[in-house]
């Protein structure tokens, strides 16, 4: 089976929200893996059915403001990572996990908005491509990419490197907005020989964003 994972910015505490667990319940039973973002403490994981293998939540994140706080839940078996500062002023960083017996990292940030949230893409992907191995980040990343056109619109590169150090990463984008603005601020990107597609989930429980799935190529 591929790695199937699940990003949504919640917009609070989705299990203190009826309308918001159902939803997470319903996300739970499609992902490997939640990605939350301005989940503040994320209070009761255990409404999630199942057996949960770990809870992540970063102590960073949200220094500032505690909506910005993320949390990771994961099905497999994984250990957590030091949370990584990003380069925005904010307080903010990527909760990290490592899947268990695998070279394969999954992040999740809240990027600063006001259009700077690529500052903090590529320092997470930096970040992440310096451990070695594959990593898959997603998020409310904050920031509308380019997009081309056909077959390429929604799957496509980007640099996230340097001059003097290349980071190709995958951008996997899911068709229509994934926010009442009309933007598509929410997706994922992957490196280390992974790729996929991105599917904005249809309901978002009371959120002003729209969850999305990630259904990874490689197998693991």
């Amino acid at each position: 089976m591929p790695l199937v994972i699940a990003t949504w910015n919640t917009q609070g505490d989705p299990t203190r929200n009826a309308a918001k667990t159902r939803v997470l319940e319903e996300l739970w039973r499609r992902a490997d893996v939640l990605l939350l973002q301005e989940c503040t403490h994320f209070a009761n994981p255990d409404v999630l059915p199942g057996r949960i293998q770990l809870v992540e939540r970063s102590a960073v994140a949200g220094a500032f403001n505690q909506r910005c706080s993320t949390a990771i839940v994961s099905k497999l078996s994984a250990f957590p990572l030091p949370p990584r500062l990003l380069q925005s002023a904010t307080g903010r960083a990527m909760t990290l996990i490592q899947l268990d017996g695998l070279r394969v990292h999954i992040g999740t940030m809240h990027a600063v908005s006001g259009g700077v949230g690529m500052v903090d893409l590529a320092a997470a992907a930096r970040g992440l491509a310096g451990r070695g191995g594959a990593f898959i980040i997603g998020g409310d990343f904050n920031y509308r990419p380019a997009v081309g056109r056909g077959r390429r619109a929604n799957r496509r590169q980007i640099e996230l490197g340097t001059r003097s150090r290349s980071i190709r990463a995958n951008i996997a984008l899911p068709e229509g907005p994934t926010q009442l603005s009309g933007a598509r601020l929410d997706h994922f990107i992957s490196g280390g020989g992974i790729t996929g597609r991105a599917r904005r989930y249809h309901d978002r429980g009371g959120s002003d964003h729209f969850p999305v799935l990630f259904y990874a190529r490689r197998r693991f």
